[in-house]
């Protein structure tokens, strides 16, 4: 559990820094040739929308979300009955290190992932679609980095059920991230540390005030992650 933990906070560490890289690629994503890894997400779809899933999981690791709802449409198309394709849709639309989704793209999100639960065949699928449908409900009257910190919440879920599933964990790791790179307008930040579990959240200001990084209840359940804005320490 201890090394699952840690390996988790690498991979949060590794998004945390390469973030700088990962606008440079999605800006110049059109000028380059298409160099993606090979991703396995199981699913209940078969044949070409397995594969269309596939690709756009790998899209979405990327950053190319012009690309991954391609591949997701691409899925819905070939087998309308293909939960995960409806799932990869909404998450097509969550830029979770850039701009949040407008209202309108949560209402496609939501409307996308209700076609996904009612075609979902396995507690995994239900489990990926709930997930991010929690981070587009009340769309209009959630604050973006509450709903962050749901979404990151239930992902946190979903990987327990299913500890094997990198895919899973690669998900909760970035919204993990994405909370703290919204929360970045508070300092500017130098250097993120990921304990899991030995401290509170909070910040380290220019001053050396400590402030807390969100709050009781849902903000209190996330990782504890400290964030240290002026000197490097």
């Amino acid at each position: 559990m201890i090394r699952s933990l840690l390996t988790l906070a690498t991979l949060a560490f590794t998004l945390a820094f390469t973030a700088p890289l990962a606008t440079q690629m999605a800006e110049g994503h059109g000028g380059h040739a298409e160099q993606l890894g090979r991703v396995r997400f199981a699913t209940s779809c078969g044949g070409a929308a397995q594969s269309g899933v596939e690709h756009g999981v790998a899209y979405l690791h990327s950053f190319w979300y012009e690309k991954a709802a391609q591949a997701f449409d691409a899925a819905a198309a070939a087998d309308s009955g293909c939960a995960m394709a409806f799932w990869g849709q909404a998450m097509s639309l969550l830029h979770p290190l850039w701009t949040p989704p407008s209202s309108t793209d949560a209402r496609v999100a939501i409307s996308a992932v209700d076609r996904g639960l009612a075609r979902a065949k396995t507690t995994r699928e239900r489990d990926y679609l709930g997930a991010i449908r929690v981070y587009y409900a009340d769309y209009d009257r959630t604050d973006p980095r509450m709903r962050l910190v749901r979404y990151a919440l239930v992902m946190d879920t979903v990987r327990q059920h299913s500890p094997s599933d990198r895919e899973a964990a690669i998900f909760y790791a970035l919204a993990l991230v994405a909370h703290l790179h919204a929360a970045r307008g508070l300092g500017r930040r130098r250097r993120v540390e990921h304990p899991f579990g030995s401290v509170r959240p909070c910040l380290r200001g220019r001053a050396g005030a400590r402030r807390d990084v969100g709050s009781a209840d849902a903000r209190s359940r996330l990782p504890r992650v400290r964030v240290f804005a002026g000197g490097a320490r």
